[in-house]
């Protein structure tokens, strides 16, 4: 083993059950929902299906899981799991655990379900019920995060900033969510508008990435020989926070409170600055270029999928620079393409393939695995080529727009629909198998 190498085998405390029900939960509902939707989509239009007519109603639910079930309730066991290490104490307000994971579950499975079966009055009136149950959730999660990282306030490290944002941020994205939704109740559509719905989605991803820049900027350092990077990384923590408000308020100002062109420009500078902050915390991890190799050879494979989720972060950062520098110029909002292009690059470039290298390096159940004869170094390589190619083949439509046709767009769609589901299987029967081996 290299000088100064990183076990990467956890300390097991008590309770350490409380994260395996968030990412069980959160792998499931990725398998059956977010990516069986993203098959079931493009499938739909080749195919020219019946319930084509609710595909506006699929896409939102689509992202919708894919950020707060799929992603969400990911970052939120594994936080959950670090706050106590991070803080050294133990995780405040444990009643709240249970609670917070049965309103997420209920709410967004119940959300899954009804926008696909149920007819318009029954549909609203438990949509409504549904974005109740996720700011209540969400404010139990705050509640959580803030009686453990604020024991002691002289010791709030960068990860305790991206952290304390990450939950401002679900509470703000679900209580804008649910003030749309009783805006729009009256209407009866089926839909979010674009401008509100593309506002909350800004709000989760500031939850989801303010959460995975608190844990890279804090681990990835350290595997890569780098003294972890608290001055920086308190400033990115900042910069992001601002970045995701002065991109996402703006949109509902424009919905709710007329057109301005000043107003939109405000939304391009916070697209600009998010870019900038996504540049600023891969930069801030060292990975891309390590002083030292500090990973056990065992763990070393899945560092891989770390890298190549920062390279997309990085790709995304300049992406959003530019795509809101363009709306800048011409005083408008970025084209629907780019900001999906974005969304994508982010969602499957960087989180999903995130959430496999880091798992695979730091969940007691993989790191045992490891103590014996496995095969994690071909579970890597797979999911590493399962996610680049989800990956690229959902942004590259995206980023060509009109210059192919519906049916080449619908086929690289739907291949990437099926790349992004094979690979969350492959992941989540491996992590399920050791799971339900180690209670038995």
């Amino acid at each position: 083993m290299p000088t100064g190498a990183i076990p990467l085998v956890p300390i097991e405390r008590r309770d350490p059950e409380r994260y395996r029900l968030f990412a069980l939960s959160s792998l499931a509902f990725a398998v059956l929902g977010g990516f069986a939707l993203a098959i079931h989509i493009p499938l739909g239009r080749i195919l020219e299906w019946a319930s084509e007519g609710r595909r506006p109603d699929m896409v939102q639910v689509h992202g919708q899981v894919q950020l707060l079930a799929f992603a969400g309730l990911f970052v939120m066991g594994m936080a959950m799991r670090l706050m106590p290490r991070f803080a050294s104490t133990s995780l405040r307000l444990e009643a709240l655990v249970l609670p917070v994971w049965g309103l997420f579950v209920a709410s967004l499975g119940a959300r899954l379900l009804v926008s696909l079966w149920l007819p318009s009055e029954p549909r609203t009136i438990v949509h409504l019920a549904t974005q109740f149950g996720i700011l209540l959730g969400s404010a139990g999660f705050f509640l959580i995060v803030y009686a453990t990282l604020l024991v002691d306030t002289r010791r709030l490290e960068a990860t305790a900033w991206f952290f304390l944002a990450g939950a401002a941020f679900l509470v703000l994205q679900a209580g804008a969510a649910t003030f749309v939704a009783i805006r729009e109740a009256p209407s009866d559509e089926r839909t979010l508008p674009y401008l509100p719905n593309t506002a909350v989605l800004f709000l989760q991803l500031g939850f989801v990435m303010s959460f995975i820049g608190g844990v890279a900027t804090r681990a990835i350092p350290t595997m890569s020989g780098w003294r972890r990077p608290e001055p920086g990384a308190k400033r990115a923590a900042v910069a992001l926070s601002a970045s995701v408000l002065l991109a996402a308020l703006p949109l509902l100002w424009l919905e709710y409170e007329g057109y301005s062109t000043g107003v939109a420009r405000l939304a391009d500078l916070g697209l600009i600055a998010f870019g900038g902050s996504l540049v600023a915390i891969a930069g801030l991890t060292g990975a891309l270029w390590p002083e030292e190799q500090r990973l056990r050879p065992a763990s070393q494979p899945h560092m891989r999928l770390v890298k190549a989720a920062l390279i997309w972060m990085l790709l995304a950062g300049g992406y959003a620079v530019y795509a809101g520098a363009a709306a800048f110029v011409e005083g408008s909002l970025p084209h629907f393409d780019r900001l999906d292009a974005l969304r994508h690059a982010l969602g499957a470039g960087v989180i999903m393939t995130l959430i496999f290298g880091m798992a695979l390096m730091v969940l007691p159940e993989f790191a045992g695995e490891r103590q014996r004869p496995n095969r994690q170094r071909q579970l890597s390589s797979a999911l590493l080529l399962l996610a680049l190619s989800a990956a690229a083949l959902r942004v590259l439509p995206s980023l060509f727009g009109t210059r192919i046709g519906p049916d080449e767009r619908n086929f690289m769609l739907l291949a990437a629909g099926i790349a992004g589901e094979a690979g969350v299987l492959l992941f989540t029967v491996a992590f399920a198998r050791l799971v339900f081996r180690r209670r038995a």
